[in-house]
């Protein structure tokens, strides 16, 4: 409810300030939406969210991948292949305990690619094996997305074909 104070003479609304209150509240409340950090919201990869079970088995490949010799020259997938190894095991120095690395290195294997997830635990025999078929994937899924790399890279980590990611916001 408005009232009219007289004050040095002159007339003042006074009163009900719910309209500005609103105002101030929904500007306040827009600025940290814009502003707020969704990456550090998204799980950084998919295989995290749900809950490990400790009875799950080590997965083998059997089938060898034949791979075109167009893939080695294709210089984009050249670069995706080696960023997703940068990332994944900083290209193959950074062996952390616990990790696909390190399950495949005491087997005698390798995978340096991160390739199948924590989920899936695929290990090769030899990193030409794991180049090769990371290649494949990176080609048939850039040929998919129509040349997006961020797409590839976001997919490739998490799962899912989404036009950005914390991911793939360092490749160049």
């Amino acid at each position: 409810m408005k009232h009219q104070n007289r004050h040095r003479g002159r007339y003042f609304i006074t009163g009900d300030y719910t309209a500005l209150k609103f105002m101030i509240a929904s500007a306040v409340f827009g600025w940290i939406i814009m502003n707020l950090n969704w990456a550090k919201l998204i799980p950084a990869r998919a295989d995290l969210a749900w809950p490990v079970n400790s009875d799950m088995k080590l997965v083998e490949i059997e089938k060898r991948v034949e791979v075109p010799v167009a893939v080695y020259t294709a210089r984009p997938v050249l670069d995706v292949v080696d960023y997703i190894w940068l990332k994944e095991s900083t290209r193959g120095k950074n062996n952390v305990p616990g990790s696909l690395a390190d399950i495949c290195e005491k087997q005698g294997k390798t995978n340096e690619y991160g390739y199948g997830g924590m989920a899936l635990k695929i290990c090769f025999d030899d990193k030409k094996e794991a180049r090769a078929l990371v290649l494949l994937w990176v080609e048939q899924h850039l040929e998919e997305y129509n040349g997006s790399v961020a797409k590839v890279l976001c997919h490739y980590n998490i799962g899912h074909a989404i036009t950005t990611c914390p991911y793939a916001q360092g490749f160049n």
